[in-house]
């Protein structure tokens, strides 16, 4: 491993073994947007090294996937071409996810679309604003959300400006949604805007604050308030709460669809398959999504079964 002149560093990178130097540290790659760096990767298989120079910027990765990313380097938000029922997951709630599914939904209005599945499987949650800005693009009005904390309550609600409506909603939820898209999910299905189908989720709303601790040498996070759904539920699940009291989202009646651990196991390495950038080329499912497949049927009644 050693620095060139200029801006560039070059080291070799050990693929599949042999004697080449060690990986070095990421802090070594990384600098300014727009400057180089050279890598000289070399394979076990050859002696010869390969020069590699790659410019550095910054990667963002998208909050708001679809179904298969296409060889135009874009995905795809349309399941069903001939029914026309858009498919846009929500992997997270960062800060760009508010105008991610903005863009796809326009992109889907102008195919046509009729119908729309809002995956939030495996979602981890995210930013409060996010979540409220991301529900707010399906709802003309009403609450939201409500953080209640010591002696102060925050509402959030709807506005009628920039909403996307006219076409049923199915929302996809696991054991795995937890958090800012449990905002999501319990919103939509309390204003009666989307079915919501799957499986019961996490139960996290309590809202966490920083606090620094004196002398620098540390930060708490500590429990500061609890979200509350439009219903005036509150979505958190405690230590002591039983399967019978009222936390997370449930399914509406008649769409719950639990996966065992065998068959979530394999979903996510199905869905880690197909989330390739390979142009759009997909590996065949070995055990249908159960949990998809009920939410298509959701929404063949509301488009008259065609």
């Amino acid at each position: 491993m050693r620095h060139a002149e200029g801006a560039d560093l070059r080291f070799q990178l050990a693929a599949g073994g042999g004697d080449a130097d060690p990986v070095p540290p990421l802090g070594l790659l990384r600098g300014p947007a727009g400057t180089p760096v050279v890598l000289a990767v070399k394979r076990a298989s050859s002696s010869d090294a390969i020069s590699l120079t790659l410019v550095r910027d910054t990667v963002r990765l998208p909050s708001v996937l679809g179904d298969t990313y296409g060889p135009n380097h874009e995905w795809n938000f349309l399941l069903d071409a001939d029914k026309k029922i858009g498919y846009v997951r929500l992997t997270y709630l960062g800060q760009e996810s508010f105008s991610e599914m903005q863009s796809a939904l326009e992109a889907l209005q102008r195919l046509g679309m009729k119908g729309l599945i809002l995956d939030l499987r495996n979602g981890p949650g995210g930013l409060l604003s996010e979540a409220v800005k991301v529900a707010d693009l399906f709802l003309t009005e009403g609450r939201i959300v409500t953080v209640k904390s010591r002696g102060r309550d925050q509402a959030y609600d709807a506005k009628a400006s920039g909403t996307f409506s006219g076409f049923p909603m199915a929302v996809l939820v696991n054991r795995k949604t937890a958090s800012a898209a449990e905002i999501v999910a319990s919103s939509l299905q309390d204003h009666h805007r989307a079915v919501v189908v799957g499986e019961r989720t996490i139960g996290e709303g309590l809202v966490k604050s920083l606090f620094q601790l004196q002398g620098g040498i540390g930060a708490l996070k500590l429990p500061t308030g609890a979200y509350y759904r439009p219903s005036g539920k509150s979505m958190h699940r405690y230590p002591d709460s039983k399967a019978s009291d009222d936390w997370g989202v449930r399914p509406d009646p008649g769409y719950e669809v639990v996966l065992n651990d065998e068959e979530l196991q394999q979903y996510e390495k199905q869905r880690s398959q197909r989330d390739i950038m390979n142009g759009g080329e997909s590996t065949p499912a070995a055990i249908p999504d159960r949990q998809l497949q009920r939410a298509l049927e959701a929404l063949a009644a509301p488009l008259g079964g065609k």
